[in-house]
């Protein structure tokens, strides 16, 4: 079923996603005790989330997605979803592989966006639920707590080892606000499906909830573990700069310019520390951001449908196959590359574009699908990359 929400991307991205970049999906998923050395930054959450992408580009800890598929940003994770198996799986499986050699796990978590804005709106317009919203709040601020919790408790598990585990600095992030959307937005973005399409909640209710949303997280998890939780919020660098500066008026959509929320939130990340229960020297994080003044193409990175139940004598009926219209887009086949280890990979400054091509704005304007939607339908892409 449509939970509602869309996920245009960045339409004046101007460069295709490298083959290594992690927009792109990996042909196996690795483990962390292949990529780790003394420091991990793993990172989970909505499609908003994607701008730590460019905040760590250069960053040799930072485990991207097509080094391990388990990890990164995905569009159209609901907060409110974070307690299903999968995604606890998800979260947790990556640290327990860890190796003793890894003294820093860093866990960013960037939740909440897809709720607000997508899950909220479709509750009102297509299921036409009176949905009381300071408990659909509190539900996603407890979902997000619980996670917050897994992790902590994993990693106090792994510390407890005769052999001992890392650190634990978690980054709760809040990267993006919500921004204003000229009325029929989705219409103008619309699939195949009337469920695909339906109005979005005004601007100034949807900042309210967002607001309302940060506040009582921040609040909550940071009380819990103090030492542990740490905070980006890129709100006042919005209200300061007004929503013009993050947003391009010739391409609508409701991601912010990521190459210029990137310089936000990396100013945040620098100035933040945790302190070490081992008594050693504060623990910093020093961003990589993506050095160019352009964006590359927002790719739609969706989860994989969960294979069917076995069926036979006592079995669950199979649940069908979703319908076409449902199915994630494809990138072109590429020919498999050998798989080589992010720490040795030279970052090279040879980039391929779409098809060869450098693109231009115009050529530039892919429109993708966001939260558990019917997709929009979008030019198929040829990926020829080569810089991680």
């Amino acid at each position: 079923m449509n939970t509602g929400g869309v996920d245009s991307g960045n339409l004046n991205r101007e460069m295709s996603p490298p083959a290594s970049h992690p927009s792109v999906r990996p042909v196996s998923a690795t483990t962390m005790e292949s990529t780790c050395d003394d420091t991990v930054i793993l990172t989970y959450g909505d499609s908003q989330t994607e701008v730590f992408d460019y905040v760590f580009h250069g960053h040799s800890n930072y485990i991207k997605y097509s080094e391990d598929d388990r990890v990164g940003w995905r569009s159209g994770w609901s907060t409110r979803g974070l307690g299903r198996p999968e995604h606890i799986a998800r979260m947790i499986q990556p640290l327990s592989e860890l190796p003793q050699t890894c003294k820093h796990a860093v866990v960013i978590l960037g939740f909440g966006s897809v709720d607000i804005e997508w899950n909220l709106s479709y509750k009102r317009a297509v299921l036409k639920q009176d949905v009381e919203v300071d408990d659909f709040i509190e539900e996603a601020v407890v979902a997000l707590s619980a996670a917050c919790k897994r992790i902590v408790d994993k990693v106090t598990e792994l510390r407890a080892r005769v052999c001992g585990g890392p650190e634990l600095h978690i980054l709760l992030a809040f990267p993006s606000v919500p921004l204003p959307l000229r009325e029929g937005y989705m219409q103008r973005y619309e699939s195949e499906g009337p469920d695909a399409v339906y109005d979005i909640i005004p601007h100034a209710e949807r900042c309210e909830l967002w607001s309302r949303f940060c506040d009582r997280a921040t609040s909550r998890i940071t009380i819990a573990h103090p030492d542990v939780v740490r905070v980006v919020d890129v709100r006042d660098d919005f209200t300061a700069r007004g929503f013009a500066h993050f947003t391009d008026p010739a391409h609508e959509d409701h991601h912010p310019l990521l190459n210029r929320t990137q310089h936000a939130v990396a100013t945040q990340v620098r100035a933040l520390s945790w302190p070490s229960p081992s008594g050693t020297t504060e623990f910093k994080l020093e961003p990589r951001e993506w050095p160019h003044d352009y964006m590359y193409a927002h790719v739609r990175r969706r989860f994989t449908p969960s294979a069917p139940a076995p069926s036979g004598a006592g079995a669950a009926p199979a649940a069908p196959p979703p319908p076409p219209a449902l199915l994630i887009p494809t990138c072109d086949p590429m020919k498999p590359k050998p798989k080589e280890s992010w720490r040795s990979r030279a970052l090279s400054p040879a980039i391929n574009a779409i098809n060869g091509q450098r693109l231009t704005p115009s050529s530039a304007k892919r429109r993708h699908a966001d939260d558990d939607c019917k997709p929009w339908l979008t030019p198929r892409l040829t990926v020829h990359t080569i810089m991680g």
